[in-house]
């Protein structure tokens, strides 16, 4: 009885340790994981903030004349009113005081649910607007481009706002619907922009399916025209052939990067993505930091010490390393002069020192585009404009998080007091209301 006993216990352990192993193994692949990962993720505090501005923004276009099946959702929206106020008084260069930033945390605070789970586009995007005023009726197809197209270009506008920044480009990015454009240059530059925000959040599997889906693309349509791209961008005249080139060396070069990152037998294949970025670069005569960084790596793979210190040399001399990464060069030149093979790539110039390196380079180049030059091209007339506003919705966001904090609103309620005893009632009111 007591070995009866005992092996039931066994056999109960056994299972328990099964079935917890089963609710482990969700059956989902890595991108499936990634997928979900991103959508729990994506909604942070600033991005809520700038998701409710947008659409009260695009709701105050609605009305009983103008799409007036939208009315139930800008009435959920509250006090959009509001929000306009301080915007008109923002634009006349007015001061906003700390109750008018309170009050309109007030307002959001009260829609935040709704605003978290309501898909945005439902509402028209604000391209449509600018198109509709002076131009022919829109197809429904077009208004789902013109929505898809909007995101894209709040993604871009906003990396160039610091404070901003990653978060609500990667949430911006997300919305754009990849399935309503046609294959094509406007679509490889979605594609890798999507890529390079999936990479730097460590969505690696979903970075490497982007990557790929442009190279095929790319290698496998030989009259692929690229060279608009660099010219409303860069402002640089490319012919077919470089500018096809460039851009399947720069999806290469991406790939590679997130490959090593992924490791295991993904690694052959980024380094086999680097002999291609290198091959093409050779091809157009080229050399830059990204070049050097990669051609170091691949010297240290082959185990060729000596020209991996001229290429850290060079790389060395670049301005857009900091000191602390020159210093870390400096600590890989002398290491490699007398180092056992094979330890250097774990320790002082690994591969996240690398795709440290890429991806540094090419945020830099992005931000250097000459964003509201495309988004002029794109039919966004007004890009002036969406600069503005998505200045001041930093500043919105800044304030806010001052006027809200524990310590902020201590510095809120003595600003207050010190301009009217009514005004700090008012405000202790919205305070203990949320």
């Amino acid at each position: 009885m007591k070995n009866f006993s005992y092996h039931v216990t066994i056999i109960a352990f056994i299972c328990l340790l099964s079935s917890c192993s089963f609710l482990e193994d969700d059956g989902l692949t890595p991108i499936e994981k990634e997928r979900l990962e991103l959508e729990e993720s994506v909604y942070s505090y600033k991005v809520l903030f700038w998701k409710y501005m947008k659409m009260a923004q695009k709701a105050q276009y609605v009305n009983k004349d103008v799409y007036p099946e939208l009315l139930p959702v800008k009435e959920k929206l509250g006090n959009i009113e509001n929000l306009a106020k301080m915007y008109n008084k923002k634009s006349n260069n007015d001061e906003l005081s700390a109750l008018d930033y309170v009050s309109v945390y007030k307002d959001f605070t009260e829609t935040k649910d709704y605003i978290k789970e309501t898909d945005e586009d439902i509402l028209p995007s604000i391209l449509e607007f600018n198109h509709s005023k002076n131009k022919k009726e829109l197809t429904a197809e077009e208004k789902e481009l013109y929505k898809s197209g909007e995101h894209f270009l709040f993604s871009a506008a906003a990396m160039l706002f610091r404070d901003l920044g990653r978060e609500i480009a990667l949430y911006e990015i997300t919305k754009v619907d990849m399935e309503k454009f046609p294959e094509g240059e406007e679509k490889c530059l979605y594609r890798l922009f999507r890529s390079m925000l999936f990479l730097e959040k460590g969505m690696i599997y979903l970075t490497e399916e982007e990557l790929t889906q442009n190279i095929n693309y790319i290698a496998n349509n030989k009259d692929v025209d690229f060279t608009s791209y660099y010219l409303f961008l860069y402002g640089k005249q490319l012919s077919r052939e470089q500018a096809k080139d460039v851009s399947l060396s720069i999806n290469y070069l991406l790939r590679g990067v997130d490959r090593l990152i992924i490791g295991g037998e993904k690694e052959q294949g980024a380094l086999d993505d680097f002999q291609a970025f290198l091959d093409i670069a050779n091809k157009l005569g080229v050399q830059t930091e990204l070049t050097l960084a990669i051609e170091t790596y691949l010297h240290l793979k082959n185990e060729d010490s000596e020209k991996a210190i001229v290429s850290l040399l060079k790389l060395k001399e670049s301005n857009m390393l900091s000191d602390k990464e020159k210093k870390s060069i400096d600590e890989a030149i002398e290491y490699l002069k007398d180092r056992e093979p094979g330890k250097v790539l774990n320790s002082v110039y690994d591969k996240y020192f690398l795709s440290k390196i890429v991806m540094k380079y090419s945020w830099n180049k992005v931000k250097e585009l000459d964003w509201r030059r495309f988004m002029k091209e794109r039919g966004f007339e007004n890009a002036d404009v969406l600069f503005d506003k998505i200045n001041t919705v930093r500043e919105f966001v800044e304030n806010i998080e001052k006027y809200t904090t524990e310590q902020g609103i201590k510095e809120a309620g003595k600003e207050l007091k010190e301009g009217s005893e009514e005004l700090w009632d008012k405000a202790k009111n919205y305070w203990n209301e949320n």
